[in-house]
């Protein structure tokens, strides 16, 4: 192998990368994996590929052929790296969360619909995961504090780590427990509830992308019978934990819009849904000052 230069690797390997790639995003993905096997820059990448493999240590190589084997058996680039970039900033993700997707920064952008970006919001999410949510929405309300909850304390490590690194730990809580259940009876009320539950039906989860199946955890995607666990123990008791005007945003999947709907128009008067960038309806919200007697 270290006959070969680090060029004719890369490209023997994108060959056998799975799923349907084009051959240019094969390339560009083991560039990138080599980038970070190999701890270097774009740049020397680009000044470097024609050096055979036995310029870079055992050590490195052995990085390098270990995380391209882990990437052809379907391994996803981010998992191997253990980080994703969501919205602004990269993120540490482990097998405790789930690994972000694009989709979900749609909830930033409405949450900035809502509020002014100096207002001191407060925030709560359900359902924290690495954080990449919360941390991200901090980040956008520099007067904001935050409040996250996972059922999996592993993940409030990864919560609490991203945290640190982004210099957020002073205005973010990290609770661990089911849903609101951490919270006392006395806990401020929140302006704004966020929240990417698990919305996929128990059934449809083995016929998922096996990069989605084998590597995001269960907790984070399994929604029950029909998908709708999550929101049917969030939607009820959202209201009582939201302060006056305070809005509840939520992620969900396709063909979820009418029950979601219908799920929030029993506790809410004004209820919408909108929809993702490529058409689909994504994401669900209600405002608490207008909620329905009982």
């Amino acid at each position: 192998m270290n006959s070969l230069s680090l060029r004719q690797f890369l490209a023997e390997r994108a060959r056998e990368l799975p799923g349907t790639l084009t051959e240019t995003e094969r390339l560009k993905e083991m560039d990138r994996l080599a980038c970070w096997a190999l701890n270097l820059s774009p740049l020397d990448l680009l000044h470097q590929k024609d050096h055979p493999l036995s310029h870079w240590t055992n050590r490195e190589t052995k990085a390098l052929e270990m995380s391209s084997e882990r990437r052809i058996q379907g391994e996803p680039l981010s998992r191997i790296q253990g980080e994703r970039g969501f919205w602004k900033d990269i993120f540490l993700i482990s097998p405790a969360t789930l690994d972000p997707r694009p989709e979900t920064e749609g909830l930033i952008e409405l949450a900035l619909t809502q509020f002014p970006r100096e207002s001191p919001v407060s925030i709560l999410e359900l359902g924290v995961g690495s954080g990449c949510l919360l941390l991200s929405l901090l980040r956008e309300f520099q007067n904001a504090q935050g409040t996250g909850i996972d059922l999996s304390g592993e993940a409030l490590e990864v919560s609490q780590k991203n945290a640190e690194r982004l210099g957020l730990s002073k205005r973010v809580s990290l609770l661990q427990g089911h849903w609101f259940s951490p919270l006392q009876k006395t806990t401020p009320k929140f302006d704004l509830i966020v929240s990417n539950p698990p919305y996929i039906p128990s059934h449809v989860i083995p016929t998922l992308e096996n990069d989605v199946r084998d590597y995001d955890p269960l907790l984070a995607l399994d929604g029950g019978l029909d998908g709708l666990n999550a929101y049917q123990n969030i939607i009820p008791q959202a209201a009582s934990y939201l302060s006056p005007g305070g809005r509840i945003l939520l992620e969900m999947g396709i063909h979820q819009a009418d029950p979601l709907r219908a799920l929030l128009n029993q506790h809410f008067k004004t209820v919408w849904v909108t929809p993702d960038l490529s058409g689909i309806l994504r994401y669900g919200g209600a405002i608490q000052n207008q909620t329905k007697p009982d």
